[in-house]
Parts: structure tokens; C-alpha cells; sequence
């Protein structure tokens, strides 16, 4: 008397011949909200928001922030959440406030926040970056492209426009590139 269910179509694949029974998608549902008005300051704001686990990949994509900026001139202030480091998580958190050691960057951290206060925070961004290795939904990217701010996933990301993903990838500069594009530079 169990009924399987999954929010992705890969697992479900996966699973099925396995198992040996059909096993029921059931997607996420996102409730869409009027984009909060954008208070935007002079500095690079990036959010890599999330709990931070190795299989989201936050390094690379803090160093893909870093090189961006870097390359035009501008400071960067990295947005992250610390309050949750999930599965063994401790050293890439220790990496990337290493990274930010000695740079003219800044590192924001910041606690869970209650999803209106989160949804501001998103509202000041001027790109979030979720690349991660492996997903099912990636909620921190519906609440981007919610606020009608630039968000470049990984290929593990559906619902995100193929034009601002990135294959997955520890590959730095495939995340610059696809930043420069969906912030409409031409270099």
C-alpha cells in the first residue's frame, strides 16, 4: 500500500526497472509573486544562495564570480547562506572565505531568512549562480527567475532556459561565459 513518487523524470527512469513499478512524477509547484522593486548598489552582487554540500560545486562558482568581476572592474560581493553545511560541506565553506582573504571582494554571509526576507535579498542581486552537479528542482533558482534577476544553473536545472545554463561542470570559465552573456557583455 506505498505509492512511489518523484519530482524528476531522470530518478523515475532510473528507478522503475528497479523497482519494478511505475513510480509517480509529481513536479514542484512554484506560486509566481509580483517581482519586489530592485535596490541596487554600485558593487557586483552575486547570490550562490543554499545550503552549502560539495555536490553544489559553491567553489568553482565563487571563482567564476571572482574571475567575472575580476575581468570588468568590479567589486564583487558574493552572496552565501552559512547557517546550513550539509554533508561534509566544512571545507569548501573554509575554501571560500579563503578565496576572499587579501582580495579588494567582499564575502556576505547570511542566515536561512524567512522566504519574503529572502526574496527581497534575491531583489538586489544582479545575478544568482546555481551550478551544481546535481539537482532534482533548485528552489533558490525559481526564486530568481521569480524576481526577474539572471540566474545561470547547471544542465541539472530544467526549467531554467538552456541560454543560461552551463553543462555540468567544475569549470570556472564556462560560468564567466555564460555570465557575460546573460548580462548582455560583449566581451
Amino acid at each position: 500500500n506505498v505509492i512511489v513518487s518523484s519530482n524528476s523524470k531522470v530518478f523515475i527512469d532510473s528507478m522503475e526497472p528497479v523497482l519494478g513499478y511505475n513510480i509517480v512524477y509529481t513536479p514542484n509547484y512554484y506560486q509566481i509573486t509580483k517581482p519586489i522593486d530592485k535596490q541596487k548598489d554600485k558593487d557586483f552582487n552575486v547570490g550562490l544562495f543554499g545550503a552549502i554540500r560539495p555536490m553544489k560545486n559553491c567553489l568553482t562558482q565563487a571563482v567564476a564570480a571572482m574571475t567575472y568581476a575580476n575581468k570588468h572592474g568590479k567589486k564583487l560581493r558574493l552572496h552565501i547562506n552559512t547557517e546550513r553545511v550539509e554533508q561534509k560541506g566544512e571545507n569548501v565553506l573554509k575554501n571560500i572565505r579563503a578565496l576572499f582573504e587579501n582580495t579588494p571582494h567582499e564575502l556576505v554571509e547570511h542566515k536561512w531568512l524567512k522566504h519574503s526576507e529572502f526574496l527581497q535579498l534575491v531583489s538586489t542581486m544582479d545575478i544568482g549562480l546555481q551550478v551544481s552537479l546535481s539537482e532534482t528542482y533548485n528552489i533558490v533558482s525559481a526564486d530568481f527567475v521569480n524576481q526577474e534577476i539572471p540566474i545561470i544553473t547547471s544542465s541539472e536545472v530544467p526549467f531554467v532556459c538552456p541560454w543560461n545554463q552551463v553543462k555540468v561542470t567544475k569549470d570556472a570559465s564556462a560560468i564567466v561565459r555564460q555570465m557575460r552573456h546573460a548580462l548582455g557583455m560583449q566581451k
